[in-house]
């Protein structure tokens, strides 16, 4: 972005009497935009605004006072309310992406060439000028047939839009800080794996009682999420409900209470973590894994069928596109949380490289391939993809069917120091645990560690598979990683029995000779899976909880700490030793990462 543009775009925005802003917020975009000038937008954070935008003291804490988040929200909802009326000059506009402070460029076209209409010449009278009529009708005819005949895709299953939050009577004392508690909850929620976020600027207009039909009737999601403020006995609660777009049935709802209305943020957060991304995860694991197998044990609440067909994956016919509206869609990836210097992710869409933002030049309607990885490794990050944001939502993370005009999308990737998940797939040989359809798959962060579980048939390695015999039964996994100081295990056991004797041995062995053993004790470092009548306790501390479907199953984290000759070292292989029988404690295995 040119220096001087995004200077004189600000003052033709400033100077607009359409662009009607209070003062502090010119002040905010005036100083965003000075700031990136000068080449300093890594360094623009909330604390900084705070400070030098807003006047607050050197011991303002962003995650008490939500000043920043809220007027920046309302920053973008003005800038898009404004293009939306006037349009951009030279099809340039001025864009705030989600969760970033630094002002972006993006194409849209200019209000007069929107609304410009040509004038149709007259047909002179010529014999030829008939037969091209005649073609220009056949292949009308065509196109017609084309639109009629190509459907319109289903929104992705796994897509939300989160509504303004609306105040009862007896909270109205919150209405102040209602649009910081909804923007703040859309943040919160992009740690759900695997889900399609509409941003702010798209749903703030959304309010009202006719909130969720007028959603319904105009947004591209498979759910709506409206949330209620009340006070009861004199405490703030937040009543949540989650509606299918398409037949309007509600599927879901609980009431919680919010918290401490002083550290909103961190209140909204603490929601989000324990009420709606559980279930949100619990639905995408169910459909994932129907998906993925086949099998169906759960019906999932989201809709009631399996993951809708991925609109890029068809070829599509020759005349797609043909009279179709002009699209642009902004696209990038995001690393959340990374510490790297370096945080680009790259980005194809449609085979053109987005590295790391691109504004892809498109048509209307017609699909739009993503090839994004999965897991990416950065210089002292690993990173997961986790969700998306955006005013279009994304199929699966690798397709997006843009709208006319702009639309911008944000791959966004969760972030932990780094670490190296090892691929057990091929050891696969189970799938058979209690509702298996709610456990995570693929690459995941669970408790700060990146793995890479595996998603197909099989989804975990189980010690006594096929075994009845009290038999040792020894996995050696390869691994072939320098200067390892821990390693950590998605463990659990059939079957488990408590200590003192351990039946179960994690051993390490380097290239240079170092070995070290870990016996893991029922009841201490492993506990059964399923909550019930075997082993159900572990330390809390190298052992911890890591999953928990709600209902009644979990996954545990395992943790062994290495001596440090191992850091000298490439460690070969880590070999798993069960020495339990049939009915009787044995090891079950999800994933393995190391640090």
């Amino acid at each position: 972005m040119e220096t001087d543009g995004l200077q004189a775009c600000v003052d033709r925005l400033l100077a607009s009497p359409e662009f009607r802003i209070p003062a502090r917020r010119a002040r905010l975009l005036r100083y965003l935009a000075d700031r990136t000038a000068a080449g300093q937008g890594e360094r623009i954070n909330e604390y900084a605004i705070g400070v030098d935008v807003f006047e607050r003291p050197e011991s303002f804490d962003p995650k008490v006072d939500a000043v920043v988040r809220a007027e920046v929200s309302r920053l973008r909802q003005n800038l898009k309310e404004y293009y939306a009326r006037n349009g951009g000059a030279d099809g340039q506009i001025l864009d705030l992406p989600p969760r970033s402070y630094v002002p972006v460029f993006r194409f849209m076209p200019p209000a007069a060439e929107r609304a410009e209409t040509r004038r149709v010449p007259r047909l002179a009278r010529r014999p030829w000028i008939w037969v091209a009529a005649g073609t220009a009708c056949a292949l009308a005819a065509l196109i017609v047939f084309e639109f009629i005949s190509r459907k319109i895709p289903e929104p992705p299953a796994f897509s939300l839009a989160v509504l303004p939050a609306t105040v009862a009577p007896a909270a109205r004392d919150f209405q102040e800080n209602a649009d910081t508690f909804s923007s703040v909850l859309i943040s919160a929620l992009w740690r759900t794996p695997g889900l399609s976020e509409l941003d702010w600027p798209s749903v703030s207009g959304f309010r009202g009682a006719g909130a969720v039909s007028s959603a319904r009737a105009r947004l591209p999601v498979a759910s709506i999420l409206a949330t209620e403020i009340d006070r009861r006995n004199g405490a703030l609660v937040a009543s949540f409900r989650l509606y299918n777009r398409k037949t309007g049935s509600q599927w879901w709802s609980a009431t919680a209470p919010i918290g401490d209305s002083n550290r909103l943020e961190a209140s909204v957060d603490a929601l989000a973590d324990a009420y709606l991304s559980p279930v949100l995860e619990r639905e995408f694991n169910i459909l994932s894994y129907r998906s993925s197998t086949g099998r169906t044990r759960i019906q999932p609440s989201l809709s009631g069928l399996a993951m809708p067909g991925n609109p890029c994956a068809a070829r599509p016919p020759w005349l797609t596109g043909i009279g179709r509206p002009a699209a642009q869609i902004n696209i990038g990836g995001v690393a959340l949380g990374a510490r790297s210097r370096d945080t680009r992710i790259e980005i194809f869409a449609d085979g053109r490289r987005a590295y790391p933002l691109a504004t892809i030049g498109a048509k209307a309607g017609v699909p739009v391939s993503l090839r994004a990885p999965a897991l990416v490794q950065l210089a002292e990050d690993t990173c997961v993809a986790a969700a998306s944001m955006g005013d279009t939502p994304v199929y699966g993370g690798n397709c997006v069917v843009p709208p006319p005009g702009g639309s911008q999308v944000r791959l966004l990737y969760t972030c932990v120091p780094k670490a190296r998940p090892i691929d057990i797939g091929k050891f696969a040989n189970d799938w058979s645990a209690w509702n298996e359809e709610t456990y995570p798959a693929g690459p995941r962060i669970l408790d700060g560690v990146p793995f890479l579980i595996p998603d197909g048939a099989d989804r975990l390695w189980h010690a006594g598979a096929g075994v009845f015999d009290a038999l040792p039964i020894t996995l050696a996994i390869p691994v072939k990683q320098p200067a390892v100081s821990a390693a950590f295990f998605l463990m659990n056991t059939f079957w488990g029995q408590a200590g003192p004797e351990s039946y179960l041995t994690v051993s390490f062995d380097g290239d240079g000779g170092a070995h070290f053993e870990k016996k893991l004790i029922g009841g201490v470092d492993i506990r059964d899976y399923n909550r019930g009548v075997y082993t159900n306790t572990i330390n809390g501390t190298t052992s911890r909880p890591a999953f928990d479907d709600g209902q009644g199953q979990r996954m545990d984290l395992v943790q062994v700490d290495l001596p440090l000759e191992f850091r000298r070292q490439t460690l070969e292989t880590i070999t798993i030793r069960d020495t339990g029988r049939f009915n009787f404690q044995r090891a079950i295995l999800w994933g393995v990462s190391v640090r």
